[in-house]
């Protein structure tokens, strides 16, 4: 062969790192038909009502990071109202599987509970999918590096080095996939929405209180309001 014969394939051995990623994810025994292990994804949503916004945000974390959690996203909003302040926000954390349950008695404990909701979905057929898929592209990319390295053409070479480059990011991209995938099955995703109590003094202007904290006959006439400038709105328009 000429130069060719030296040249090394595209994709090179970097791509044998990748297959580490076929470890088997964190899954719960007993989930499937004849007690197979099952890959499960799980979520929580739960909505407090806490006397003091910074300070519960604050014990969520450190009891995350007690089990092996950690703050992913957060976001609050702080509205004046007279001399005080009223703050609302919500905070994701990501919490090992094995330590979700042990977190969420944590955030029920740590204001009164508005509402709670848990969901989970089943990814072992995806995970599995994924695993065979990387083994066939993995084979692929072996059978062209047989073929690049015993060609003598240099059409042939370019021509099995494209293919092999098309091989060998797809396989890239499977591994991050199947990565990613675990990472959710390892992690659980929990969000803790915190709302303080609404000030005792009354804001300069009624309606800005929320509709879920007036009254009865305050609400109704905030929605009447709403209603009617709604309805202006086309004749506004129109003049």
């Amino acid at each position: 062969m000429g130069a060719a014969d030296d040249a090394a394939p595209p994709g090179g051995d970097s791509g044998r790192a990748g297959d580490a990623t076929e470890d088997a994810p964190r899954t719960d025994p007993g989930g499937g038909a004849g007690g197979e292990s099952r890959a499960l994804v799980r979520t929580a949503t739960v909505r407090l009502n806490v006397t003091d916004y910074a300070a519960a945000r604050a014990n969520l974390t450190a009891a995350a990071a007690e089990r092996g959690g950690t703050v992913t996203d957060s976001t609050q909003r702080v509205r004046d109202v007279g001399d005080e302040t009223y703050a609302t926000g919500a905070v994701t954390f990501r919490v090992p599987a094995g330590n979700v349950s042990g977190f969420l008695a944590a955030v029920r404990a740590g204001g009164e509970v508005r509402s709670a909701e848990t969901s989970t979905e089943d990814v072992t057929d995806r995970l599995v999918d994924l695993k065979a898929r990387l083994e066939n592209k993995r084979a692929q990319r072996d059978r062209l590096r047989a073929l690049y390295g015993g060609a003598d053409d240099t059409g042939d070479v370019l021509a099995v080095g494209e293919k092999l480059s098309a091989v060998q990011s797809e396989i890239e991209r499977l591994e991050a996939e199947q990565r990613a995938l675990a990472d959710r099955v390892a992690h659980a995703t929990v969000t803790v929405e915190l709302r303080e109590p609404w000030p005792d003094s009354e804001p300069d202007d009624p309606g800005e209180r929320p509709l879920h904290e007036r009254g009865v006959l305050a609400a109704f006439l905030a929605s009447v309001g709403g209603m009617a400038r709604l309805a202006r709105a086309p004749v506004v328009g129109l003049a």
